[in-house]
């Protein structure tokens, strides 16, 4: 790469991070259950086009965002090593520069929302039904489980994710950067043919995955890890055309995924198109606004963006479970209103919350966020 391609990269990864965090927001903001005088609005078939427009936008299109993260930290771990054998010096660095920024973070954030937790659990019983076991049970071990994996506290606990449930990304990220002497050997001697086969499994074994080592962080970290370690342009969409061309096939690729029954082979064939199509689609859009548009967040925004990640699920329990009994949630319109209005709400929130934590409590910040 050029140098002024590598500024380039570097200026849209910047710009890049807020709209995503937004995306990783949405992708948990449908709601799984609205009653409305005793009549559950969504299932009975009083709200289709909320029921379609959320599957579209959270279940499909906006998982793209973890997607690009995953690529974009392959990218950035590898930037500029090349593809001759590297010291341990260069692991050592890198892991360890990562304990500030990723392995204390989700730490404290797993054990901040388990705080949260209790409190509400002790003072809001309501807003936490069905929420795992009470917090006051867990011992010293449940504690240790809940950091990785809340099924080893509750079998009926929803997925393999950590009690701070987004924070999951962090958790495979960390184990797949451990892995990153063996992705290093193997894209620098096979080029594209280990992200290839990654690639491959992602598609045909989903679901299946360990927590911690799932296929879907092997598969998109390695991918960026490969353009770095080859020295070649991460983003590879230019033309405006092309961009216009990526967001149709994404739509349509993922309208598609949505028109199919869940957990069959053509929804996930669809979905898996899509989330590539998105991918150059995300990336091509980004440099295309940063081409023409001289595209930047204003500074509270931008360095809110770790802060609204990891707050964001216990921000949503809250709004779900105590504000949107006071919406007038009677129709298909309103109950699709209220969902495109909870993510903004949520992200707009959290950017205020961090901002007075910056200002307030800078050192708690810092740990919060690892000194973002």
């Amino acid at each position: 790469m050029t140098k002024a391609e590598r500024d380039l990269t570097s200026s849209v990864i910047a710009a890049l991070r807020f709209p995503l965090i937004a995306a990783v927001v949405l992708s948990h903001t449908a709601f799984r259950r609205v009653y409305s005088d005793g009549v559950e609005l969504i299932g009975s078939g009083h709200a289709p086009f909320y029921q379609w427009l959320s599957q579209l936008l959270s279940g499909v299109m906006s998982h793209v965002a973890v997607a690009v993260f995953f690529i974009i930290s392959g990218f950035l771990f590898f930037r500029s090593s090349g593809r001759s054998p590297l010291p341990p010096s260069f692991y050592g660095s890198k892991w360890s520069r990562r304990v500030r920024t990723l392995l204390v973070p989700y730490v404290m954030w797993n054990l901040l929302i388990l705080a949260i937790y209790w409190l509400l659990q002790t003072w809001f019983p309501a807003m936490t039904h069905g929420v795992a076991r009470p917090v006051s049970d867990y011992g010293f071990r449940d504690v240790l489980y809940s950091l990785w994996d809340m099924t080893l506290v509750d079998p009926h606990a929803d997925g393999h994710f950590p009690v701070c449930t987004p924070m999951w990304f962090v958790r495979d990220l960390m184990v797949v950067m451990l892995c990153a002497p063996v992705l290093h050997w193997l894209v620098s001697r096979l080029r594209w043919l280990p992200v290839a086969l990654l690639g491959v499994a992602w598609v045909l074994v989903r679901g299946n995955e360990w927590p911690g080592l799932g296929l879907m962080a092997l598969f998109f970290f390695s991918l960026g890890a490969w353009r770095a370690i080859d020295d070649v342009p991460l983003l590879v969409v230019k033309g405006g055309k092309q961009v216009a061309l990526l967001v149709v096939l994404w739509g349509l690729t993922a309208a598609l995924s949505v028109h199919f029954p869940d957990g069959s082979w053509g929804a996930s064939l669809a979905f898996s198109m899509s989330m590539l199509l998105g991918v150059l689609a995300v990336l091509g859009i980004a440099r295309w606004c940063h081409n023409h548009l001289a595209w930047t967040w204003p500074q509270w925004m931008a360095k809110s963006t770790f802060f609204i990640y990891g707050y964001h699920g216990i921000a949503l329990l809250v709004f779900r479970r105590k504000f949107l009994g006071l919406l007038p949630l009677h129709g298909d319109a309103t109950i699709t209103l209220t969902y495109l209005l909870l993510m903004p709400a949520v992200v707009l929130v959290g950017c205020v919350l961090a901002t007075l934590l910056r200002r307030i409590a800078p050192h708690i910040n810092s740990l919060l966020t690892g000194t973002r």
